[in-house]
């Protein structure tokens, strides 16, 4: 098996054509919290699914959560409590979060409703597949 790698610095994700590292043995808690979460794709799925369709929180709770406040240099993205709220260009909004560190990239998304959810993760450092499955996913959705 060959070793995983990552690009960039320390800091996040590089472009492909930056240095490549051996990030096979990269404790993610370098990262403090970011680093700290394991689950499955399955489980980020039932979540979201259940925060969003308003099984986990009271409504006053969800508004302030669901609150947005736009990202200049991310236009089509504005972040809540927790939450950030992306149009993608076919027009569907979803709200989730996403991270990344050497070698992983990780997101999940859903629809306002909770109804339609994706969780993914790449074993790489470029964030243009997520957003390509993610507009593949969420069309006519």
């Amino acid at each position: 098996m060959g070793a995983a790698t990552g690009h960039g610095e320390l800091a996040g994700p590089g472009e492909p054509d930056s240095a490549t590292y051996d990030v096979t043995e990269l404790n993610p808690s370098l990262a403090g919290a970011a680093g700290e979460m394991i689950s499955t794709t399955r489980d980020l799925n039932r979540f979201y699914q259940a925060l969003l369709s308003g099984r986990l929180l009271q409504k006053r709770q969800m508004k302030e959560m669901t609150t947005a406040v736009s990202i200049p240099e991310a236009p089509g993205v504005s972040y809540g409590l927790g939450l950030m709220r992306m149009t993608l260009s076919c027009g569907t909004q979803v709200w989730g979060h996403s991270g990344g560190i050497q070698g992983s990239v990780s997101q999940t998304m859903a629809t306002t409703d909770g109804g339609h959810v994706l969780s993914l993760n790449f074993n790489g450092d470029w964030n243009v597949h997520e957003q390509r499955v993610a507009q593949a996913e969420f069309r006519g959705a």
